[in-house]
């Protein structure tokens, strides 16, 4: 808990995501050029419905990541709806 926001981090070591990719992340079917090379299955879903869950609820989603070395995402909850 931070002042008037909850915030949850998920944190791994894999694949990264490419700098010049992130901007399309959330992006529905989108799925960065190294997941597909390394991983090929999934939707790319995941990110555009988290995004848009967190949207709904008036929440922001934050990632940082290196590629070749892991993600952070964090999913930052106002305690109350504005």
């Amino acid at each position: 808990k931070a002042g008037e926001f909850i915030e949850f981090s998920v944190i791994d070591n894999g694949i990264g995501i490419p700098r010049g990719e992130r901007n399309n992340i959330f992006s529905k079917f989108y799925r960065a050029s190294n997941a597909k090379k390394v991983k090929p299955e999934g939707s790319g879903l995941g990110l555009y419905t988290a995004k848009f869950l967190a949207d709904t609820i008036g929440a922001v989603i934050q990632v940082e990541s290196i590629e070749n070395h892991g993600s952070t995402f964090r999913l930052i909850v106002p305690l109350r709806r504005s």
